[in-house]
């Protein structure tokens, strides 16, 4: 009797294991999607803003989130950090706490300001702002 309980056990827990690597593999694969849909759309924005034909701004340019409130169900943040011209997005989901980061590469002339884009704020935003035309510089965050 002993045996099969402990068998039973073992078969418990490998099982509970392998659904926990699968709901984890599957959160990483969607925030993967969404990593790719906010790199496209910082990309787009500092090719838009840095065409000469745009004049600095005096004040800045707010996108809203292009993402869902929550992905697979979790409210999420997002962090940047900027080193030259390459853009790296943290994301980060509390529930089975998820860290994943995306490399983005903008162009010269560009700042980070930093920011946290956090999806259960009531306005969630990209922030961006031309401040010269010539040299084109731009500052780009979360707001």
């Amino acid at each position: 009797m002993i045996p099969v309980f402990v068998a039973l056990m073992v078969f418990v827990m490998v099982a509970n294991q392998i659904m926990t690597n699968y709901n984890t593999q599957h959160q990483i694969i969607i925030v993967q999607s969404y990593e790719n849909q906010l790199s496209s759309t910082l990309q787009q924005l500092y090719q838009s803003m840095s065409l000469d034909e745009i004049q600095n701004t005096t004040t800045p340019i707010t996108k809203t989130n292009p993402l869902p409130q929550y992905i697979d169900g979790e409210p999420y943040t997002v962090t940047g950090s900027l080193i030259g011209e390459k853009l790296t997005l943290t994301f980060k989901l509390p529930g089975p706490s998820i860290s994943h980061d995306v490399t983005v590469v903008l162009g010269p002339g560009v700042t980070w300001s930093g920011g946290t884009l956090n999806s259960l704020s009531s306005d969630p935003k990209i922030v961006i702002q031309k401040i010269s035309v010539t040299p084109s510089r731009l500052s780009m965050g979360f707001g």
